[in-house]
């Protein structure tokens, strides 16, 4: 996979135009290489994951547990964070929010050993799905419900000493979280 991702930044390095294009190209190309072998080491949040809240109104409703916001919207994002995932040994409680436009069951698809899937509405985002809508279209996960709102979503999971919430699907979804907190 390290591979195939620097491949990718070569080929972005040899197609530009102008001198602030090839600016542009090398600032974001040296963005995913640090990325690519910048300390990722499965220890560590996975580079995409940007919040593991430690204060603020959510934080209090999960007490002790760990409550991770990330902004990972793409099958990729999932699967670099099920790797995350999959490091941790306790329970996984998962509250998912997507834009209409992605490829919701192929994003999930990617969560292995999830004890629980809790979909909801995303605030103030008219392109995105409704959390019903998309617990309908993930109706072959197990242990999945809707909750219109993160609180609700907090409240109705049992959590357990050393269980962790992970709130992700959307930079949108992320930013929100990140207001109401």
């Amino acid at each position: 996979m390290i591979k195939h991702k620097v491949d990718n930044v070569k080929s972005r390095l040899t197609k530009f135009t102008t001198a602030k294009e090839l600016k542009d190209v090398v600032k974001g190309s040296l963005a995913e290489i640090q990325k690519i072998f910048g300390g990722y080491q499965g220890r560590n949040l996975p580079p995409h994951a940007f919040d593991n809240s430690k204060k603020g109104k959510l934080k209090n409703l999960v007490k002790n547990n760990k409550l991770f916001i990330d902004g990972s919207h793409n099958p990729l994002g999932a699967k670099v964070l099920n790797e995350y995932l999959e490091s941790l040994d306790c329970n996984k409680h998962i509250i998912f929010g997507m834009m209409a436009n992605k490829n919701h069951n192929e994003y999930i698809s990617y969560f292995k050993n999830i004890s629980s899937l809790t979909t909801i509405d995303i605030p103030n985002q008219p392109n995105s799905i409704k959390g019903s809508a998309l617990k309908t279209k993930l109706s072959n996960c197990r242990n999945i419900q809707y909750k219109e709102n993160v609180v609700e979503a907090i409240k109705s999971i049992p959590i357990k000493g050393n269980d962790i919430i992970l709130i992700t699907g959307s930079l949108y979804l992320a930013g929100e979280i990140l207001n109401l907190n």
